[in-house]
């Protein structure tokens, strides 16, 4: 059988490996785990990462009855007062509000948070989408520990994106801006003097979620088992080409000889006939060709590579079942 030509896309599939789950479904787990993580570190809407009360929240409003104000890293969101239920409540379909003096507001801890949530991002949201390759791509030991290497450093920056909380909005008296940029603290609040606070709001809680995600992602890929790849079962084409005889014949080292199958008497060649025809073209070849047979002793890899087909072809309705029997060059029959 002559095998067909390769297309250059079939050769490239195959020089990469690329199949389906070639590791099998365990890296489902890690690749769930990890996209969870990425999908929950960008959900917030960037105005909710926390809750800030006290003077804070009328420094940002300008009024003394707002009570809280949710913030977060660029914008945040003012509550509106409802009469009919008697409360403030945050209207999550109003746009996010731009901070009027980011450059006096943002500290230390302030601008280190940003940019090490923005890091978590990148390097989580990167991970994930390598990681989806294992589904069609053979990852190596040393690449899989990497990829769980990658999740522990955006777990760091995940976790340490909570510095946030210590910026001095969350620890200030000040009710004005003035007075924050001159770091004063406002005395008119009484004896002890009321100072803002930061609570866990939406956008910190996915933090800590992604955050969680991310380490258990990490701990089963650096110390958990590698998932082997799945062999790959590969219909290998036969290297010889054998020559298809015409029906009723046989090959022989002597060559071909017409065979019929039919019933005994009727002039026809029957089973038994045809087996003494093989054994007599066997014996009637020359002494070199016995010679180079007897030379020739069939090992286990030689009787694999001369092996011999049996093609079995049914005639008309009415005729007997007819065989044709290929015999390898050398003469034997494995």
């Amino acid at each position: 059988m002559v095998g067909t030509k390769k297309s250059t896309l079939t050769k490239w599939v195959d020089y990469y490996n690329i199949r389906i789950m070639p590791h099998g479904g365990p890296v489902l787990f890690p690749i769930t785990l990890v996209t969870l993580g990425w999908i929950a570190a960008i959900a917030h809407d960037g105005c909710d990462f926390a809750r800030v009360t006290g003077p804070a929240a009328e420094l940002l409003t300008g009024s003394p009855a707002v009570p809280y104000v949710d913030c977060g890293m660029a914008a945040y969101r003012v509550p509106g007062f409802y009469p009919a239920a008697n409360s403030w409540r945050v209207a999550y379909s109003e746009e996010c509000l731009s901070y009027a003096y980011i450059e006096v507001l943002a500290d230390r801890p302030w601008v280190s948070a940003e940019w090490l949530n923005f890091l978590s991002i990148i390097v989580g949201g990167g991970t994930a989408m390598f990681l989806w390759s294992a589904t069609c791509l053979t990852l190596r030991p040393n690449t899989w520990r990497a990829a769980g290497v990658g999740l522990v450093l955006a777990w760091i920056c995940q976790v340490c994106s909570m510095v946030w909380f210590y910026t001095d909005l969350c620890s200030t008296s000040s009710r004005n801006i003035q007075e924050f940029a001159d770091r004063r603290q406002n005395a008119s609040n009484g004896e002890i003097g009321e100072t803002s606070s930061c609570y866990l709001y939406f956008g910190s809680k996915c933090v800590i979620t992604s955050s969680c995600l991310w380490f258990l992602a990490s701990i089963y890929m650096l110390f958990g088992k590698y998932p082997m790849p799945v062999p790959k079962l590969i219909a290998q084409d036969d290297t010889e080409s054998v020559a298809t005889p015409p029906p009723g014949r046989i090959i022989a080292p002597g060559g071909y000889q017409p065979i019929s199958g039919g019933k005994d008497g009727t002039g026809t060649r029957s089973s038994r006939n045809l087996a003494s025809s093989v054994v007599s073209s066997m014996d009637g070849g020359s002494s070199r060709n016995l010679q180079s047979s007897r030379s020739l002793q069939p090992s286990s890899r030689n009787l694999q590579q001369e092996r011999v087909s049996f093609v079995s072809k049914l005639s008309q309705p009415g005729d007997d079942f007819r065989q044709s029997y290929y015999l390898p060059s050398n003469g034997f029959i494995s």
